[in-house]
């Protein structure tokens, strides 16, 4: 799975731009390299029998003709690329196609992923499909006019040179012009008076439904293929477990094997004992057109640092802090980045107020949106202390100044400042504390709505991490603490579900630290209430079910120990610090600075 495959510079030659169509490759000086890049596509679409050429006249009645997409492209590694897409966006839904979605685990998923490694003491391993979508079959009938490279493409390269030669005697008497004009002549007459079409057999990219397809190939392949159960909490997570088999009471039940394998699209990241892990490997390969990787060191942009001796797993995304400051280098001065402590101060917050109709369009032509997604990736990863910056700044995606520009550069800098930095999950050296859920809840009460922050963490660093403003309006301290309590309870009841299901039972209830005791006092007695909490909704009031049913417990804290508080508010540094490196596995550690 590539995250943003090309950064590149487009090549010089090109006026600034691409190639758009196999002719415009030709005429390049490297256009060997053009040529090699499409050759390789083809094979693909070769190899899974992806299209037929096929008369006109036997397209299937109501059936869609798309053009297919043509993207030329350079990696980072200077590597040419030629990706041949479907342009789904001219098909109809209910027609043709159903649904859209592609399958990915989620943060806390791949988050719970990691932390369960380091009590198991496995290496993660990972593997990714080879031309994923195309090792599925396409279910709907649609068809494609044929590309600009359809049938000079699979020509030797001294045949091709010949034609190559025709299209720069072009290129000398008319310039790029007259080779745009030659190229939209042969689309004219692909399109408009087509002789074949290519019928499409397998989901190739482009095609709405064929992340969903290839989803159902996930499925199947782990489930039907390698005997896995597939998650009820996360879909995007398999898992088996075998049992002893013996007769004596002792051994009856004792895990002798397992296997836990998560999938984002294509690209998947397992670990488990030796036999298991070996028979996986053998399915996969030999069901699936793959590549192994071997032993992790990077998935979806985020590294790996599983030490397997010093029992922590470490997940950062260094490499990502420091493309996204190359990406908006030109607005951050002459200097470069500044180091930042935090990523949001009170004094900045105060500033984040709706901007006039002047200053939007002062600052209309800054990437705000763009800059903001950039930082919000990471957010949602690994850099979670940053979710209530993101949640303030957020806020302001459609309608943004110039100081809302700046203190979002301010946060982009903290990101890379602590880029080494993110989450360290460690193995506890008490069996009985591996693995245990502790969860803490905290809201303030602001107007319209209270901004509430509730954390799970799980061998030493959180898993789940959620600040956000309440969906409610409360109507006091009391009302927003309950809130959060329960929204808690409810994240709390998942991951409990998700342990249940691979047979990490949790000891007794999950505590759930609270600093609010009115709170806690509604949510452990069911006696009467207040005229003023009488007005508490029914939803709210369900924690005390998950309290009488021993699913969690709420426990009063000390606001002052309060970890959660990071995400209710802007905090000074040394605050931040201290509560972010207690969230985040490096309380123990000295501070990062850098």
């Amino acid at each position: 799975m590539e995250v943003g495959s090309c950064l590149s510079d487009p090549d010089p030659n090109s006026g600034g731009n691409w190639p758009k169509d196999f002719y415009e490759a030709l005429v390049r000086p490297d256009w060997r390299l053009w040529v090699e890049a499409v050759k390789s596509e083809n094979e693909s679409w070769e190899a899974f029998d992806a299209c037929e050429e096929i008369p006109y006249d036997n397209i299937l009645a109501g059936a869609s003709v798309i053009p297919l997409g043509e993207l030329f492209t350079i990696k980072r590694n200077g590597k040419y690329k030629f990706r041949q897409i479907a342009l789904g966006n001219l098909l109809k839904q209910g027609k043709d196609y159903g649904e859209t979605f592609a399958s990915t685990v989620s943060g806390d998923g791949l988050r719970w992923f990691c932390s369960l490694a380091v009590t198991c003491g496995k290496p993660v391993k990972g593997w990714d499909a080879t031309t994923g979508y195309l090792q599925t079959k396409q279910r709907v009938p649609v068809y494609a006019y044929l590309p600009s490279h359809h049938g000079y493409s699979n020509l030797e390269y001294e045949a091709l040179a010949i034609f190559r030669g025709k299209l720069l005697a072009v290129l000398k008497s008319a310039g790029m012009t007259g080779i745009k004009a030659f190229g939209r002549k042969m689309r004219q007459e692909r399109r408009v008076r087509p002789k074949t079409v290519l019928q499409v057999k397998r989901s190739v990219y482009g095609i709405p439904d064929a992340g969903q397809a290839f989803s159902m190939f996930m499925q199947s392949l782990h489930i039907k293929k390698c005997g896995m159960v597939q998650c009820d909490v996360d879909p995007c997570i398999y898992y088996k477990i075998m049992e002893s088999q013996a007769t004596s009471d002792q051994q009856r039940g004792k895990v002798t094997g397992f296997l836990v394998v998560i999938s984002w699209v294509d690209d998947c990241r397992y670990f488990g004992t030796a036999d298991l892990v070996a028979a996986y490997e053998t399915i996969i390969t030999e069901n699936c057109k793959c590549t192994m990787e071997g032993i992790s060191k990077e998935f979806v942009s985020i590294q790996l640092n599983h030490d397997i001796t010093g029992n922590t797993f470490e997940l950062t995304q260094e490499d990502y802090w420091v493309m996204a400051i190359e990406r908006f280098k030109d607005y951050l001065g002459n200097n470069g980045p500044k180091q930042r402590l935090i990523p949001l101060s009170p004094a900045d917050e105060k500033l984040l107020v709706e901007p006039t109709a002047s200053e939007i369009k002062e600052a209309e032509k800054l990437p705000y949106p763009n800059l903001l997604g950039v930082v919000q990736y990471p957010s949602n990863y690994t850099k979670l202390e940053m979710k209530y910056a993101m949640s303030i700044l957020s806020r302001h995606r459609t309608k943004w100044g110039i100081n809302h520009f700046k203190i979002l550069l301010k946060a982009l800098e903290y990101g890379w400042s602590t880029r080494k930095f993110g989450l360290k999950y460690t193995s506890a050296e008490e069996p009985r504390e591996r693995n245990k859920l502790v969860a803490y809840a905290d809201s303030s009460y602001t107007l319209p709505r209270s901004q509430g922050c509730r954390l799970i963490i799980m061998n030493g660093a959180a898993i789940c991490y959620t600040s956000k403003r309440h969906t409610t309006t409360d109507d006091s301290t009391t009302a927003a603490e309950l809130t959060e309590l329960y929204l808690a309870a409810c994240e709390v009841e998942a991951m409990r579900n998700l342990n249940s299901e691979i047979g990490l039972e949790q000891d007794g209830p999950t505590t759930i630290f609270q600093d609010n005791q009115a709170a806690i006092q509604i949510a452990m007695n069911r006696g009467s209430l207040s005229k003023k909490t009488r007005a508490t909704e029914t939803r709210t009031l369900t924690v005390r079910n998950k309290v009488e049913d021993l699913k969690v417990v709420p426990i009063y804290i000390k606001t002052t120990d309060m970890i959660a508080d990071i995400g209710t508010k802007a905090l000074d540094p040394k605050l931040f610090i201290s509560l972010r490196d207690r969230v985040c596995g490096y309380f123990s550690k000295a501070s990062p600075k850098s």
